[in-house]
């Protein structure tokens, strides 16, 4: 019987030399039998002119396995993952994308408040009508903005972070700038009158 000193598995007599398993040397159980050549003689010690040692049989390499990160000589470890890589969440299009929803909703709102008000009468109705549409139509502006550099800032890093959606950020990019546009026509409607 033969043995792996690393694994301590059995193998039979007539199996290879070396362990299928790790590819360590078999040593076999069986005392070293003595040799005695012709006529009687004992052979000659270990490594003399007539008993040289048996040339080395190197058992072929175990088949290219990677446990545990262990790395077979002469190749190159795996990649391993940049740990300051985007995660591929892309919040940065998503947010463009949402304040410029938000943005026009918030300024659709108070357009339409202001097209269905009736025309105040007095100073109080005017300032209660203005306070109820001046607040929506002023987060649409400001939700507009941020939509807008959120959407260029968007565009701008896309290339290098795939994580980012063009598509995010040219849509969010466009709908923050309908505020603003509707508020610019407006305003110089209301300063030709």
């Amino acid at each position: 019987m033969k043995s792996c000193p690393t694994c301590q598995r059995t193998f039979p007599d007539n199996s290879p030399d070396a362990c299928p398993y790790d590819g360590a040397r078999l040593v076999g159980d069986a005392a070293p039998q003595q040799q005695y050549y012709a006529g009687g003689q004992q052979a000659p010690p270990y490594g003399a002119p007539g008993n040289q040692p048996p040339a080395p049989q190197w058992p072929p390499p175990p088949p290219a396995q990677n446990y545990g990160g262990y790395q077979q000589p002469g190749q190159y470890p795996p990649p391993q993952a940049n740990p300051y890589a985007p995660k591929g969440r892309g919040g940065l299009s998503k947010a463009a994308l949402l304040a410029g929803i938000v943005a026009v909703l918030a300024y659709g709102a108070a357009w339409i408040m202001a097209h269905t008000a009736s025309v105040p009468t007095t100073m109080d109705e005017y300032n209660s009508l203005l306070m109820r549409i001046g607040i929506p139509a002023l987060a649409g502006l400001v939700l507009g903005g941020v939509a807008i550099i959120l959407g260029i800032i968007t565009l701008a890093l896309a290339n290098k972070n795939p994580a980012l959606s063009k598509a995010q950020g040219a849509i969010g990019l466009v709908l923050g700038a309908i505020p603003i546009i509707l508020w610019t026509l407006n305003a110089t409607q209301v300063a030709s009158i």
